[in-house]
């Protein structure tokens, strides 16, 4: 299935994540859960994977060695990197947690080697606080660490500080160790004929420089040893990209912006970033992007868009669970494939692809059935969230932004029947004053501000036309010069059985400032789950959020619920509405929209076939109406000439009908309206 997954989205290797197909670094033992028969069992994937036509990557961390190999545990191998410190000052136990040294080490910075391990005999130490003076200590210690024995150690024992960076331990790059371990690595490579190496957190690895080893002397040369034992020729592409490294001649492409958070605000912070690639003789790596539920087909198209002005690689990490569970999974893949197919074909003059890389500017690539290409600028409207057909909720205004009538796309999503009558209601925010101000523990990040800057009310409003009862309006306010957080908090009655909800929903009015909103329950023994909302956007939006069953929290019995915001910026006010907090049960899928109809300035526009809860239906501009199942499903492609409309100069006034299934009392749909004017229009070159 996924080989099957890759190809809807033209893409041309499938990557393993170091997780998921290796059991340790250093040795390389095959990650037998995954790949019975070890070695044997993986050469089958790869082989499986190579006569689909297409190629195999695998990513992993370094050149280093992690905390599980037989290099590190139960005796660590002296070929580790590391340091040399002054020795014990007086003698400790097995189970002493104080390392006392004749003074401080000369190599060691603030925060350890880096981290915080040391290597005492054949044991190895994690310490957690360092008390400078003198004597000079390390506190807080952890021993016989990664497995290792903890033993007594007499004064005048030797120590050493081992550099180690995400329980990852370098390897000395002058030592045997390094040819061992490239060979070991190699013969996974050779054997299995891999076509992509990536070894991420060699940035990470930089960090260990101010110890002793300069970039050329570990980074450079790890890696080139590492490329000399290859075989065949291997696509080699490090985390360091090119800015940190002179492996130009085998890195052979760098610059990833990767996704994360707002993931096209993160795109414009690394542009420039991206497009040096190419005048420095290379090839642009855009990103890896996770398929988690919150991300947007706009999003991603908008990622897209930006590969192809930049002519640049982009790349999904995903699964297939994650796959066909996302509600856009096969919408989004479809439109990557596209792009991808547009940017091979070289379709565009550069005129128009650098056009692509405005910041801030959505586009819209389609194909005409026919072999040509068309490509649009677009102007997203925000969702229109439709409960009840009241003449009052299902009529609104779009602007057209562009300067003269413009084409128009839409995208209408079901979502959960949010009024289902055995969800659980959390909060209704009936009495605010049950939240109190003592759980800013709960409050994670690494943004937080311990310090009076913030301050916090939450209070309630009657506007909420979306389920009929209070909102919280929950306002915060940071005076302070770097971002700040907050947090309120409530403890249940009695803890809530969710055990058997699917969801959780809630309606959010934002205020576009860009703040995190946290929703956070905690069970009896203090195990918590969390989910996050990037403030944006302005006005009201419907969120749902999975409740993930393999989660070590016990649904049966949660305790509490906290509500905080992170990130709130530096001498920013932050106000936001919130609606019915509420865990949908598992059977809140409810009956089918049927007989949807828009209504653009008086202009009847009738939609085809019928909605289910997590099915879309997109219009384009050339009269296709698609109907996505959710998942992976195969989508429905039905022409509707009638559906091809304009929007006027100025405003436009639009109504969403429908019918709704028996025993149905809310519509529970979005509508979101996208504005397009032609950018470009042509055929494709020919393959010659």
């Amino acid at each position: 299935e996924l080989i099957k997954y890759a190809k809807v989205g033209n893409f041309q290797t499938i990557v393993f994540s170091k997780d998921l197909w290796l059991k340790t670094h250093g040795h390389y033992e095959i990650n037998t859960q995954f790949f019975p028969g070890g070695l044997e069992g993986f050469k089958r994937v790869t082989d499986k994977i190579h006569a689909a036509g297409l190629k195999v990557g695998v990513h992993l961390f370094g050149p280093s060695i992690s905390s599980n190999d037989a290099y590190v545990t139960p005796v660590p191998d002296d070929r580790l990197a590391s340091v040399q410190c002054p020795p014990l000052a007086e003698s400790v136990s097995a189970t002493s947690d104080t390392i006392t040294l004749t003074e401080k080490p000369k190599s060691l910075i603030p925060q350890g080697f880096p981290e915080n391990h040391l290597r005492v005999g054949n044991e190895i130490i994690r310490f957690s606080d360092i008390k400078e003076g003198t004597p000079f200590r390390f506190t807080g210690c952890t021993r016989g660490a990664y497995g290792t024995k903890a033993v007594a150690h007499a004064a005048g024992s030797p120590v050493r500080g081992l550099i180690t960076k995400m329980e990852f331990s370098m390897l000395h790059p002058d030592s045997t160790l390094l040819d061992e371990v490239a060979s070991n690595f190699a013969k996974i490579v050779n054997y299995c004929g891999l076509d992509m190496v990536y070894f991420d957190a060699s940035d990470c690895e930089i960090q260990a420089i101010p110890m002793g080893y300069d970039l050329l002397r570990y980074v450079e040369k790890c890696h080139l040893a590492f490329y000399r034992k290859f075989d065949h020729d291997v696509l080699y592409q490090t985390s360091t990209g090119l800015a940190f490294n002179l492996l130009w001649h085998i890195v052979a492409r760098g610059a990833s912006a990767d996704g994360h958070g707002d993931i096209k605000a993160h795109m414009d912070a690394r542009m420039n970033s991206v497009t040096c690639v190419k005048e420095n003789f290379d090839f642009a790596d855009v990103g890896w992007y996770g398929l988690n539920p919150d991300i947007r087909l706009d999003a991603m198209e908008y990622i897209c868009a930006k590969c192809l002005g930049a002519d640049g690689n982009i790349s999904v990490q995903s699964s297939r669970l994650v796959l066909e569970s996302h509600p856009h999974a096969r919408e989004i893949l479809e439109m990557m494939g596209r792009y991808e197919r547009c940017r091979v074909a070289r379709v565009f003059p550069k005129s128009v692809t650098d056009q692509l890389l405005e910041k801030e500017n959505n586009f819209k690539l389609y194909e005409d059935g026919k072999g040509g290409w068309i490509l649009l600028k677009a102007a997203y409207g925000p969702e229109r969230f439709i409960t009840k057909l009241d003449g009052k909720q299902n009529v609104w205004t779009v602007r057209n932004p562009f300067g003269k009538p413009c084409q128009v796309a839409l995208e209408i999503t079901r979502s959960l029947d949010y009024n289902h009558p055995k969800a659980i209601i959390l909060e209704q925010f009936g009495d605010p004053a049950v939240f109190g101000n003592h759980y800013d523990k709960y409050v994670l990040g690494d943004n937080k501000v311990l310090t009076p800057n913030v301050t916090q009310e939450l209070g309630n409003t009657p506007s909420d036309p979306r389920s009929g009862t209070l909102s919280g309006i929950y306002t915060a306010t940071n005076t302070g010069t770097k971002n700040g957080w907050c947090a309120k908090g409530k403890k249940f009655s009695k803890p809530i059985d969710l055990s058997h909800s699917r969801k959780m929903a809630l309606w959010l009015c934002g205020d576009e400032k860009k703040e995190m909103f946290v929703l956070q329950l905690r069970d009896v023994t203090g195990h918590y789950y969390q989910w996050e909302i990037k403030v944006d956007y302005l006005g009201w939006r419907f969120h749902t959020f999975d409740i993930p069953k393999e989660s070590v929290i016990d649904w049966s019995k949660i305790e509490y619920m906290i509500l905080y915001y992170n990130d709130i910026p530096p001498n920013t006010s932050v106000s936001c509405m919130i609606a019915g907090i509420k865990a949908l049960p598992m059977g809140a899928e409810g009956s089918t929209l049927s007989n949807m109809e828009m209504i653009v300035n008086g202009r009847s526009i009738s939609l085809p076939g019928e909605l289910g809860v997590g099915q879309t239906l997109s219009t384009d501009s050339l009269g296709t109406c698609t109907l996505w199942g959710g998942g992976m499903k195969p989508a429905t492609r039905i022409s509707v000439p009638d559906s091809i409309f304009k929007l006027a100069l100025g405003d436009n006034q639009l109504e969403f009908k429908c019918k709704l299934g028996k025993g149905q009392e809310s519509a529970d749909v979005a509508v979101r309206v996208i504005c397009l004017s032609p950018l470009a229009e042509t055929t494709p070159k020919s393959s010659n």
